[in-house]
């Protein structure tokens, strides 16, 4: 075998340690990413334009397009649509709604995001679901491994746009929209069935009192339960002698030094209300706190007096007030912020009063804690409040479907989408040109802002891609896709064409479960797989479209994919149930995908 060069070590050596970084989780998968571009072109694996010209490539250029276009159908009301459609067919059955929800996740995923399909089809899931009595445990994860079936099928997706891409710097024709739908289609469609028959009675199991719990979990009583805040209440009763007599609830540092949530006030009228942060403290009065009990017991110095509040959840609750669940969706403004800091309470007079968080509750320092995509946020204040959380991009509630106010331009945005799909099919228009177009053109009928355009775009993803890309490209200029072929080859040869499908899908599984999102893992392999197929006389295309496609088949963990983790909080998930769920699903993919390509073979 050939030696292999110093910068093909080179190449080898910040493509290995970026992989270990993105498996090990330390650092931001966008940021790892924007290093390497920047390592490459440093060590001279790559020119400085090769490095940051895939900011311009078509790859990028479509995906963000495909962001604008998507918003505009979500904006304008049509993914919501089709779910109501959808919906009105499943009756009173657990196991037509599961189906149901996931023939709208695979539909929206063809054209949008998974993660925006999945964040648009939830608060409408749950809705429906405590209609029901169905426990969201039960549909909400089959919705999410559903929009990543259907992306399997359609080029508008991550993987197989920085697969088709790749293919187009190693000097073949890059993947049409249509090119994913033969083999792609079939393996949603297996997996699907599979989770329509077999998969959902893996999905977790509760019990009939459970499941009416979890169906109605917007009655305040069950949100109350559900986050375990009766455990952390208590009457804290200002004593004459505090030295908090006087002064307002801002100034007391019961929020901001201690962590505390002050749910309610009351006096000597006798029964508890709202308080507002200009409410002055005097002797007698009592709070009703959230928080733990060591946190509690910190207060009697300053003159406090605090017993567990046994109360009822209705004597908790003043007439006027209100509790929503609200997640944190994909490009939330929200996400690595506390609450303070985006003065949440003076912005919307509300109070965060707990998290859900990777299957645990969080009731203490709310509010003082950076938010997380995915995390599910119990908020408490005026009902009236309540509505100004359901215009605002950066929180999904739970509460009911989110409202549309474009739906008078539905029309246009399907359209406009449909006329640029077309436009490609028939090949009058390249990819990125004819759906840049499109995202213009939904901007000017109004279906969307600029701003809401900006916003639309998963700036994370569009780094990822940018700066993996390189990496790719320099693995074939390096010699070193062509020497890590060679020893593939030398392993699986002994297998044939079957040996060497079946290798490369069966690490593509396993990889696409490690590293999160799995943006990187074409970017890796498919340099080093058109180098094997070309040897091997395995069609570069067809390996590589292989590839792209079981990388949709992030199941496994709630952190392969963003839209599990989506589902993670409202569905009550913990980590178990994504590996005893997805492990037979990246089984079925792996195995269908495998068969179809070797029947082309």
């Amino acid at each position: 075998m050939e030696t292999l060069s110093l910068s093909g070590w080179l190449t080898i050596a910040v493509v290995a340690i970026s992989t270990l970084v993105f498996i090990s989780d330390s650092l931001r998968p966008d940021l790892v990413a924007l290093l390497v571009m920047v390592a490459l072109p440093v060590l001279g694996l790559v020119s400085p334009q090769e490095a940051v010209g895939s900011f311009g490539s078509p790859i990028v250029v479509t995906l963000m397009a495909v962001f604008i276009l998507g918003r505009a159908l979500t904006a304008t009301g049509v993914g919501h649509y089709i779910a109501g459609k959808l919906y009105r067919l499943t009756q009173e059955s657990c196991s037509r709604l599961r189906v149901g929800l996931m023939l709208a996740g695979m539909m929206m995923s063809l054209f949008m995001n998974n993660v925006t399909a999945a964040a648009v089809l939830i608060p409408a899931a749950m809705e429906v679901a405590r209609k029901q009595k169905t426990p969201p445990s039960q549909i909400l994860l089959p919705l999410a491994y559903a929009t990543q079936l259907a992306g399997m099928a359609t080029l508008f997706t991550t993987a197989n746009l920085i697969a088709s891409g790749l293919l187009a710097s190693a000097g073949y024709a890059p993947f049409g929209v249509l090119d994913f739908l033969p083999i792609g289609g079939l393996v949603a469609l297996t997996g699907l069935l599979y989770l329509a028959l077999i998969g959902w009675r893996l999905l977790p199991k509760r019990t009939a009192h459970e499941a009416e719990q979890d169906a109605s979990l917007q009655e305040p009583g069950e949100l109350l339960e559900f986050y375990a805040l009766p455990e952390r209440l208590w009457i804290v009763k200002v004593l004459p002698q505090s030295a908090l007599v006087g002064k307002r609830l801002s100034e007391s540092g019961i929020g901001e030094q201690w962590g505390l949530c002050v749910l309610a006030m009351r006096g000597e009228e006798g029964h508890f209300r709202l308080v507002t942060p200009e409410d002055r403290l005097s002797a007698g009065t009592e709070l009703l706190i959230s928080g733990r009990e060591e946190r509690i017991r910190a207060l009697e110095p300053l003159g406090l007096q605090a017993e567990e509040a046994n109360l009822p959840s209705e004597a908790m609750l003043p007439g006027d007030s209100a509790l929503m669940e609200v997640l944190i969706p994909p490009r939330s403004r929200a996400v690595g912020k506390t609450l303070r800091d985006l003065r949440f309470r003076q912005r919307y007079g509300l109070s965060g009063v707990a998290l859900w968080r990777e299957g645990r509750h969080l009731r203490t320092d709310v509010g003082g804690m950076p938010l997380r995509f995915g995390d599910a946020l119990l908020v408490y204040g005026p009902e009236r409040n309540l509505a100004l959380l359901k215009n605002d991009q950066d929180f999904l509630p739970l509460a009911e479907p989110v409202s549309y106010g474009r739906t008078s331009k539905a029309g246009w945005a399907v359209g406009i989408f449909l006329a640029s799909l077309v436009l490609t099919a028939v090949h009058l228009l390249p990819v990125e040109i004819a759906l840049l177009a499109g995202a213009a053109l939904v901007i000017l009928a109004g279906a969307l802002s600029m701003d809401e355009a900006y916003r639309a775009i998963d700036w994370r993803s569009v780094f990822i891609i940018a700066g993996m890309i390189p990496a790719g490209v320099a693995l074939s200029k390096s010699g070193a896709a062509a020497w890590l072929a060679m020893h593939v080859l030398h392993l699986l040869a002994p297998w044939g064409k079957a040996g060497i499908v079946i290798g490369f899908l069966g690490m593509t599984g396993v990889l696409t479960q490690l590293i999160p999102g799995g943006a990187a893992i074409p970017a890796l392999l498919v340099p080093i797989a058109i180098h094997a197929a070309e040897q091997s006389g395995i069609s570069p295309r067809l390996l590589a479209q292989a590839i792209a496609i079981v990388t949709g088949a992030s199941f496994m963990t709630p952190f392969s994919h963003p839209a599990n983790l989506l589902v993670m909080g409202p569905g009550g998930y913990r980590s178990r149930d994504y590996f005893r769920a997805g492990l037979p699903l990246v089984v079925v993919v792996v195995v269908a995908t495998t068969l179809l390509v070797l029947l082309r073979l």
